[in-house]
């Protein structure tokens, strides 16, 4: 079995000034996609050769939403998943990015369409485990948090 950690995870989300509270940024996977078509999930992306997690964080975030951050996290847990076709455990660096209340949402090819929502509405809808693990870990360390600048990048 590999060990392998060359993808992130990353977090959008917005403070809305109307509701004095989080909306949470969510994509739904295109329905031609291979792995997980039409399952709502956060960024994630691939990292590159000669690039770091967070660079991979920013550029995906970009690519995907065409937002970008103006307040930067790294969320103090590391998401994992087993990858059954090609054998190997992965290890995934998650990221916590502010966005402007509202911006628009240009998503990419990989997803038909975006939403934000609620905490509690955005764990409904997320169905892959890291990626709730991600969320429950942004809104404890630090949305909900007076420490929160620990995490800070």
């Amino acid at each position: 079995m590999q060990f392998i950690s060359n993808s992130v995870q990353v977090h959008l989300f917005m403070y809305n000034p109307d509701i004095l509270d989080y909306k949470h940024l969510l994509l739904k996977r295109s329905s031609d996609n291979n792995i997980y078509p039409n399952v709502w999930q956060v960024i994630t992306g691939m990292i590159n050769e000669n690039e770091t997690p967070l660079e991979c964080a920013i550029r995906e975030a970009m690519e995907e939403s065409h937002l970008e951050p103006i307040n930067k996290w790294v969320i103090p847990i590391v998401g994992t998943f087993f990858n059954q076709k090609d054998n190997s455990m992965n290890f995934v660096p998650i990221f916590a990015f502010e966005v402007k209340f509202d911006e628009q949402v240009i998503i990419s090819s990989e997803h038909s369409e975006y939403k934000w929502l609620d905490y509690n509405v955005a764990l409904d809808y997320l169905k892959i485990p890291s990626h709730i693990e991600g969320l429950i870990a942004l809104n404890k360390y630090i949305l909900t948090s007076d420490d929160k600048f620990i995490y800070a990048i």
